[in-house]
């Protein structure tokens, strides 16, 4: 990779000092503190109030092109590829990449090239196949080093070795699956990826889709709705115990009973099929449209045998807990065809970080999916009563908010930071996989992640999101492209809100 001289840098970004005030393209964008940790923090002064003009996207594609560029002035698009790649960021199938990849598809046929390695630009062909300031703005925060984790190709290394750590917890009972079957999937809110090991076989999720649904219901209602007929407080029971609590409603959302009053408030002036698809298409929403199906094998076996959850639906609607026209069968039905809902570790650990993105995608950021109560106290019902009636034991090791399901499923979820699935058929006597509570207690072992670990002092581990070097002369110059993309949205935003 080639060092962007310094007259280039002066002339095209008029950078004054490498730690202090710097100024671009003649706007006073941000200023850099130099931390302990050498990180960068960046803050935002444009008076810019207009969209991204086709010269600013050319002077940032033109320094991204100085950047990588090769001895023959040209650039290859497998090395930005694979700089992104190494950082988390999959070009090739993010969606936030679209039109880069239509326009390359278009010009690799006209060029009769097969193949990305093979392929060079030069600086105009480079802005032309970018398209965009959302493809843009992601390659310059990424190489830039301003995504939640900055040394990805590091912290995924870790990851690895983790998992491939907790492959010894091989004892506890099988749900109805090869005992072998392990995989691992996360996605932070910047859409940095890690699938590791059995992350694209399908699973159903059964009870890991009980935060959806809740925060559905509440997203289409409100919060204080939905607790009419729910509590909030962890049931200290098994999970599908017939037991109500002393205001005689659910414990909470998270177990048996509660999940069935929470489907009944999911679109009930509907058909059962059609209140089924509008639960999908919001999970589709949630993973991106990465891979989602049902399982109706599944869900037949289960509505033959399910006479305890009909058993509680009508124990619900004895105790009026129902809204006023309810159908029990419909209720249970709806209910069961969830838990016959499928994912990947890879389609469900998007889904996981849009929940630590407050409701918004991180592979599809142009619009908001749950609103951002819903999420919040999903995550805190998460926290409290996820784990059956192993919930407080986690949330004293583990500290943040999770679900698991009968299945082996397990989907964990670090707000602000990112969303992660692990799956493995073997279960302990609780109903939770065992090699993914192992993961969740290594991860937080090594990593300052914990609700109440305190990140300013640990000397023991360390703080992902924390950068520990200082940054390159290249960097810099990455950075301060992202500075003046978000500079300019945010004036834009705020323009737009004056109008």
């Amino acid at each position: 990779m080639k060092l962007i001289n310094n007259s280039f840098r002066l002339f095209q970004f008029g950078l004054q000092s490498k730690t202090h005030h710097r100024r671009f393209c003649g706007y006073n964008i941000f200023r850099i503190h130099q931390c302990q940790t050498d990180f960068k923090q960046v803050r935002l002064f444009s008076k810019l109030n207009y969209e991204v003009p086709d010269t600013d996207l050319r002077l940032i594609s033109d320094t991204i092109f100085e950047i990588y560029k090769d001895n023959a002035n040209e650039i290859q698009l497998s090395t930005l590829h694979n700089a992104l790649l190494e950082q988390g960021i999959r070009c090739k199938t993010d969606p936030r990449f679209s039109t880069f990849q239509t326009n390359l598809a278009d010009w690799k046929e006209s060029k009769k090239s097969e193949n990305l390695d093979g392929t060079k630009c030069n600086k105009d062909e480079l802005f032309s196949l970018i398209g965009d300031s959302t493809c843009l703005e992601v390659i310059t925060k990424t190489l830039g080093r301003q995504c939640i984790i900055p040394d990805f190709q590091s912290f995924s290394s870790k990851i690895h070795a983790i998992f491939d750590s907790v492959r010894h917890c091989d004892t506890g009972s099988l749900a109805k699956e090869d005992p072998t079957k392990f995989g691992m999937s996360l996605c932070t809110v910047d859409g940095q990826r890690i699938a590791i090991g059995d992350a694209e076989i399908p699973f159903c999720l059964q009870s890991c889709m009980k935060p959806f649904q809740y925060a559905i219901a509440v997203s289409n209602y409100t919060s204080q709705y939905v607790h009419q007929h729910i509590g909030k407080e962890p049931s200290g029971n098994m999970f599908n115990a017939i037991m109500l609590n002393q205001e005689d409603q659910p414990h909470n959302p998270m177990i048996n009973a509660g999940a069935l009053v929470v489907c009944s408030l999911i679109k009930p002036e509907l058909p059962v099929a059609e209140r089924y698809v509008h639960v999908q298409n919001i999970i589709s929403d949630m993973a991106a449209g990465e891979y989602t199906s049902f399982h109706n094998a599944v869900f037949q076996s289960e509505k033959a045998t399910s006479y305890r959850n009909f058993a509680l639906a009508y124990l619900l609607k004895e105790k009026n807990c129902f809204a006023d026209g309810t159908s029990v069968e419909e209720t249970v039905d709806l209910y069961l065809q969830l838990c016959a809902f499928k994912m990947t570790c890879s389609s469900a650990s998007v889904a996981a970080a849009t929940l630590a993105n407050g409701g918004v995608c991180p592979l599809k950021p142009e619009r908001r999916i749950l609103n951002s109560d819903a999420v919040r106290n999903t995550l805190a019902l998460m926290h409290s009563c996820g784990m059956y009636d192993y919930s407080g034991v986690f949330a004293f090791h583990v500290g943040l908010p999770a679900k698991s399901g009968v299945a082996g499923g397990l989907m964990l979820v670090i707000p602000k930071v990112m969303g992660v699935t692990i799956w493995s058929p073997l279960l302990d006597e609780k109903g939770n996989s065992m090699r993914g509570l192992e993961f969740c207690r290594e991860l937080v072992e090594q990593y300052n992640l914990h609700a109440y670990d305190n990140l300013r002092y640990s000397e023991r581990k360390s703080d992902p999101r924390v950068l520990k070097r200082a940054l390159t002369d290249n960097e810099i110059c990455l950075l301060s492209s992202y500075a003046q993309l978000k500079s300019i949205e945010r004036q834009h935003t705020h323009h737009l809100n004056l109008v």
